[in-house]
């Protein structure tokens, strides 16, 4: 049954209908006489939506740039200003603080945090002031924070025994700290320990989708009318659904803590262990005793709760793995760093909260990491109450204004190097997140300012020292860590950050090693060796760690030992002095398939039939004599070229295509004696190349890691190696059939070679099969899987190879000159240049 969804959401697509049917911008009497800031060109009906991108901070600082730290763009039909200097931000969040208090209206926290009666999303006004009075005053105060300092130290000394724990074998060390910051928030604001069950799953798992969902595009938030769109696409209806999940759970907490109270027990609850209420509890208490004119009602409490773990889980876990991040980034400030906390920790095997006061340069990297990497790069935004002037410019009520934190925080005007990672900049000064240095402001500033940073940095700080005191840490020789920031949400970074812990090392000597002396090899894993170094880039990657371990390395490929050489001597040693011994090919999966049990040269393994097949190439098909032959072909292709480029001297024209097309031709005419004019079968052969490259490109686990063959059945490698093979080999044969038709008198249309009175590298192969005047039988599959030799080798390396020259030459133009006066003094007044031509251009040859 078709989705009602799937027919509706098409009519989304009028609202590009409306442009140019509509004026670009309607100029109303509102707007008459004032002086808005400067403002990027913007779209009918979606403003400068298709400007702001999956990056926003990025996209808002390129901005700013051109339009202004202080810039007005739309969002729909929502005016928005954003804010991108600590000048601007101070007049925002300080001198008319007030004025800019207030929170947008959006339909998923009034749904989700009970019409926003939390501290985050609420409006400014009494409930406010009433709520951040509760937050301030009762659950993050200085007093309060310190009464937790023990489930802070207890859960990071688990955490550090957990990573010890697992020191053989990795581990996933975001996942460490997301599990750490949820067991403290558990403790503190639920009373509950936090073990990874189904309860607490299902929590993060809301908290997920609560994410995916402030990140979903709502239509209504934006331009009003088209609010519907989010009851067909399902919006509304996830939004309900979160909701009703999110109710359920915290009546479900608050049931059991007022259990609590009649002294019924949750196996779970440890509130009695320590002799401190958490934060629900101290909520109940509030309720019960009713002291201030605010009804704290239920829903007010879990409004509260609700942003205590979201805000306590998420912004700790990232604001820890950026700081681990870019240590690993930069070694050397890692160990300065370790020498601190050693040094204060002396031999003790246990860092307190008391420490922390003695380690400047700890507290120094941690507001280096929030200055590069804050965890809100956007912060919320605000709204003005009331028409307004700043700096210079009117700013009306009722718009948004956005202010970049992540773009004043880089701003070379008030940092030195801003993108450089230096907690150095922090120490000996005054700089502090709380929000009095405006071009500092992580956290963001004034009434609407983060009131648990006491809390977060407590923390982030022990849980820092804890793993610098306890484990050394550095990334994969020849590994990159993905520096890629994500949308601005608070969105875990890629747990792609493995560290290597070296009390374990994972390098097995087999007995067939023993009293062998291996060349030099970096430590591997089980199973997968070293291919986890590889890269995407292995010439790059094996460079690196050549440089470490040696010109002459040894890596495991899974269970296949590799033998690295990165200089000439070594390199001579294997090409020439050994030759012999080194010239053979391993077996692999797809030349066996599809060049016919590898029977070509590239491929076969070294023997009798490699020797013969090489010697019919070297002697019959690339000879001197036979690549003389077809000196016509290159120089008519060449001209051909140059004309067609001549031609389209009027447009752009794609040059790498140019070349392809002539490697092609050039390559067409010689081995198969086709005149390529990329039709439809010319392309179809460039296609199945094309496909034979991303296989070959592709991991196939059963060449590495014997017993894994079995996953390529399963991921349909195997089926598209057989697809392939099929399809080469119906292409050969029809072009043996065509010039087997050839002998009899039968023309291809296509077919150039009686016009130059040469054959072609088929018509050879085919020649030497008839004459068979050795004891080598070249059979057809032989003659195809030369032929693919050729053709393959022959096209990508010709045309690649001339691309980087150009390339080089475009970079060089100092070069370029001298060689182009090289070739004109040669060719002089010639209209044309040929062979004969370019033993006078030593320069050329050169370049």
């Amino acid at each position: 049954m078709i989705s009602f969804a799937y027919l509706i959401i098409p009519v989304v697509s009028f609202i590009l209908f409306i442009i140019f049917v509509f004026k670009w911008q309607l100029n109303t009497g509102s707007t008459s006489g004032k002086r808005l800031p400067p403002s990027p060109p913007k779209l009918p009906v979606i403003g400068n939506l298709h400007q702001v991108g999956l990056y926003p901070h990025r996209s808002l600082q390129a901005l700013s740039k051109r339009y202004g730290s202080l810039m007005l763009v739309h969002l729909g039909q929502v005016p928005a200003v954003i804010v991108s200097s600590a000048d601007a931000a101070r007049e925002i969040m300080k001198n008319q603080d007030l004025i800019f208090s207030n929170r947008p209206k959006s339909r998923l926290p009034d749904e989700v945090v009970y019409g926003a009666k939390d501290i985050a999303f609420t409006s400014y006004g009494e409930h406010w002031r009433q709520v951040r009075s509760i937050c301030v005053l009762q659950l993050l105060s200085t007093k309060r924070v310190q009464s937790f300092r023990h489930v802070r130290e207890e859960e990071t000394s688990l955490m550090i025994d957990k990573i010890r724990n697992s020191t053989s074998s990795l581990i996933n060390l975001s996942d460490m700290l997301v599990s750490l910051a949820n067991c403290i928030v558990c403790r503190v604001a639920l009373g509950w320990k936090y073990s990874g069950g189904d309860t607490i799953k299902k929590l993060e798992s809301m908290f997920k989708e609560f994410g995916e969902l402030s990140g979903t595009f709502n239509p209504g938030d934006y331009i009003p009318g088209l609010s519907w769109i989010n009851r067909v696409n399902g919006f509304d209806a996830r939004v309900a659904k979160l909701a009703k999940l999110f109710d359920e759970f915290w009546e479900r907490v608050i049931e059991e803590h007022r259990d609590r109270k009649k002294g019924e027990k949750n196996p779970n609850d440890i509130s009695n262990e320590v002799g401190e209420p958490d934060l629900v509890d101290i909520l109940l208490e509030i309720q019960r005793e009713n002291k201030s004119s605010l009804d704290i009602e239920t829903d007010i409490i879990k409004a509260v709760i609700f942003d205590m773990f979201g805000a306590g889980t998420d912004t700790t876990s990232t604001a820890l793995e950026w700081a681990l991040t870019e240590l690993l980034r930069h070694p050397k400030i890692m160990k300065k760093l370790q020498n601190e906390v050693r040094q204060v920790a002396r031999n003790k095997l246990e860092i307190t909260e008391d420490d922390l006061e003695k380690m400047p340069y700890l507290k120094a990297v941690i507001k280096e990491s929030l200055r590069v990497h804050p965890p809100l790069p956007l912060l919320l935004p605000r709204e003005a109450m009331q028409d307004s002037k700043v700096m210079g410019y009117d700013i009306g009520v009722g718009t948004r204004v956005i202010i970049n934190a992540w773009a004043i925080a880089r701003d070379p005007v008030l940092w030195k190097n801003p993108n450089d990672f230096n907690p150095e900049r922090f120490l000996n000064t005054g700089i502090d997140f709380k929000g009095l240095n405006f071009e500092y402001i992580p956290f963001g500033s004034g009434r609407r300012g983060c009131p648990g940073i006491p809390f977060a940095m407590a923390v982030d700080e022990l849980a820092l020292a804890k793993l610098m005191l306890n484990f050394n840490f550095m990334l994969p020789i020849g590994k990159e860590l993905n520096m890629s920031s994500l949308a601005y949400l608070i969105i875990p970074l890629v747990s792609f950050i493995l560290f290597i812990i070296f009390v374990f090392k994972w390098q097995l000597i087999t007995g067939s090693a023993a009293g062998k002396r291996l060349p030099p090899s970096p430590p591997k894993f089980p199973v997968i060796g070293n291919l986890h170094q590889v890269g995407l880039y292995p010439h790059r990657s094996l460079q690196a760690l050549s440089k470490r371990y040696g010109s002459l390395m040894l890596v495991h490929l899974g269970r296949v030992p590799a033998v690295i050489v990165s200089s000439a001597d070594g390199a001579r040693e294997i090409m020439k002095n050994q030759d012999v011994i080194f010239s053979n090919r391993p077996k692999s999966r797809l030349p066996d398939e599809v060049v016919y049990g590898s029977k070509d040269i590239a491929f076969a393994s070294y023997g009798e039939h490699w020797r013969q097949v090489r010697s019919i190439c070297v002697l019959q098909l690339l000879s001197n004599k036979r690549v003389q032959s077809f000196r016509y072909v290159r120089e008519e292709e060449t001209s051909l070229m140059i004309d067609k480029i001549r031609n389209s001297s009027s447009s752009l024209i794609n040059l790498s295509d140019m070349l392809v097309s002539l490697a092609n031709c050039i390559v067409c005419r010689v081995a198969v004696g086709w005149k390529y004019s990329g039709e439809d079968t010319i392309m179809k052969l460039e296609s199945m190349y094309k496909e034979f490259g991303e296989l070959s490109g592709t991991f196939n686990p059963g060449d590495y890691i014997p017993g894994l063959s079995w996953i390529n059945r399963v991921n349909g490698f195997d089926a598209r190696v057989s697809k392939l093979a099929k399809l080469f080999d119906e292409f050969w044969e029809r072009v043996i059939e065509e010039h087997r038709d050839r002998k009899k008198g039968e023309k291809n249309p296509n077919d150039i070679s009686n016009e130059v009175g040469e054959p072609d590298l088929v018509d050879i192969l085919l020649e030497i099969q008839k004459e068979n005047k050795s004891s080598f039988d070249v059979e057809t599959d032989i003659i195809k899987a030369v032929i693919f030799d050729m053709f393959g080798a022959g096209t990508d390396t010709t045309s690649t190879a001339l691309e980087w020259a150009l390339t080089e030459l475009l970079r060089h133009p100092k070069i370029m000159k001298k060689l182009q006066n090289e070739v004109k003094q040669v060719a002089g007044n010639k209209l044309e240049i040929t062979e004969d031509d370019l033993e006078k251009m030593p320069y050329l040859k050169v370049s």
